[in-house]
């Protein structure tokens, strides 16, 4: 009898070894997305390659690759490459995308002037200023603009949005046909 029971629990531990697989347990939820907003910039690099120089050289790559400490996600307002060549040719400080990038103070400025400390998809525009500075610490106004056939947001009746609601994991990306210009001095310093 003792034998039997020997037997008995040696098949039994012999059955419960086999059937312990180690496969990995991977977590996956159904509304994870897999690209940051700096992810999206990146991958459409063909569309966006100059605004991409621009965040690196202003050094809000980091920040766009993780999320937000406060919770609250960001939102990039996102220029084409035609919208930073029309930038760079009507400025009169930088005659090309390298002039503008060997300018650290003023790259760093402006990348963080497209960022907003917030994510807002274009359903929560507010007619006038967005409830959360820019990552320059500016406040940015939407407006909306009807003309005939046509209706669309206006970023500091400036960049009319022409792709909205691109949903990253750390928030939102609008692209923008033209480069924000962020304020850089005022009158009330002289």
């Amino acid at each position: 009898m003792r034998q039997l029971l020997y037997t008995a629990g040696f098949f039994a531990l012999i059955m419960m070894a086999l059937s312990c697989d180690d496969q990995p347990v991977e977590a996956n939820f159904e509304d994870m997305i897999n690209m940051t907003i700096y992810d999206y910039v990146a991958e459409n690099d063909s569309l966006f390659s100059s605004f991409l120089k621009i965040l690196e050289a202003g050094g809000i790559d980091k920040t766009l690759s993780a999320y937000n400490p406060d919770g609250l996600d960001y939102t990039l307002f996102l220029p084409t490459d035609e919208a930073v060549a029309q930038f760079i040719a009507q400025s009169d400080r930088f005659s090309s995308l390298d002039d503008l990038l060997a300018d650290h103070e003023y790259v760093s400025i402006l990348s963080r002037y497209h960022a907003v400390n917030m994510g807002i998809k274009s359903d929560d525009f507010p007619f006038g200023a967005l409830p959360e500075y820019t990552l320059s610490e500016d406040i940015l106004t939407v407006s909306f603009i009807v003309k005939p056939d046509t209706s669309y947001y206006s970023i500091n009746n400036q960049a009319p949005v022409i792709l909205p609601n691109v949903e990253a994991s750390n928030g939102w990306v609008h692209v923008i046909s033209e480069t924000l210009t962020p304020v850089t001095s005022t009158t009330y310093l002289w």
